[in-house]
């Protein structure tokens, strides 16, 4: 480690005491008054999930931004929904695709934003997190379906949301993300890095910014999922299919697959057998892969 790199994680250090915030609460307060995902992204949120009678509803949220809806009407027309005829209007998207999917579609458009970069740099790491999110999306809403306890379009939510606290990290903070890859390069866990550089890690802010931004409960605790619950709650259900999706995600973008990386705590709370670690893992791989169809 070079000794510009022990000043600013000793500076980081400092800052970290006082004020009585938190360091995660410090860099989300950075970020001021605009959020940091479209207001869209919120009504959306505040839609149900569960009911066709709010399909009205979004197409008002997502018809105020013409270029919203430029790009919604882009991806129904991919060649991933295959429809058979071409979709003009929100309103078409809404009758041929149903409620569920354009909520689906609208969201992950909405979220992409947040993972744009200003530079070259930025935007290979923050578009790599935005297919992990993508792809950990589509591997819960999978795990959903093969479990009595998780709602599909919940599940989609977490998996799109879980690092949402990275891209915040790497916007809004005073450090450079690349201090946090050095010690990855070494072989410093993930969250033990991004502490060592910010003082919090992205599950961290993602907790914090879900609370102030008033995200469902569900996403909430499914920002947690690098670590076991101590105590069971109603949402670690969905916690736990973020654990085991996000490292589906990770080897549908490094294109090596080991099954034992899957959480075995994980996947003894949502009751799937862990002899299926490996059905399950080619199994939500395969619908990734499906998915390369999507255009955002």
């Amino acid at each position: 480690m070079s000794l510009n790199t022990e000043r600013f994680l000793a500076d980081r250090k400092n800052l970290q005491v006082g004020n009585g915030m938190s360091a995660a609460e410090r860099i989300l307060e950075r970020s001021g008054d605009l959020a940091a995902l479209p207001h869209v992204v919120f009504k959306l949120l505040e839609l149900s999930a569960s009911t066709e009678n709010a399909a009205i509803e979004i197409e008002k949220v997502v018809a105020v931004d013409p270029g919203f809806s430029a790009r919604i009407l882009g991806l129904a027309n991919s060649s991933y929904y295959g429809l058979a005829r071409k979709v003009t209007s929100v309103r078409d998207a809404v009758v041929y695709l149903g409620f569920k999917n354009i909520r689906e579609m609208a969201l992950t458009t909405g979220v992409f934003d947040m993972f744009v970069g200003k530079n070259d740099k930025e935007s290979l790491r923050r578009r790599d997190w935005w297919k992990t999110s993508v792809d950990a999306a589509i591997a819960c809403r999978f795990i959903a379906g093969g479990t009595a306890s998780l709602i599909g379009a919940e599940a989609y939510t977490c998996g799109l949301l879980h690092y949402i606290g990275k891209s915040i990290l790497d916007r809004y903070s005073e450090a450079d993300y690349g201090l946090v890859e050095r010690q990855l390069a070494a072989g410093i866990p993930e969250g033990t890095a991004e502490r060592n550089v910010y003082g919090c890690d992205h599950t961290d802010l993602a907790i914090v910014a879900g609370k102030k931004w008033g995200f469902p409960a569900t996403v909430v605790s499914s920002a947690s999922y690098l670590e076991q619950p101590e105590i069971v709650d109603t949402y670690d259900a969905y916690r736990a299919c973020v654990a085991i999706s996000n490292k589906i995600a990770k080897m549908a973008v490094n294109g090596r697959v080991n099954v034992e990386e899957l959480p075995e705590w994980a996947m003894e709370h949502l009751g799937i057998a862990l002899e299926r670690k490996e059905g399950l893992c080619n199994e939500a791989l395969e619908k990734i892969a499906a998915s390369n169809g999507m255009q955002f």
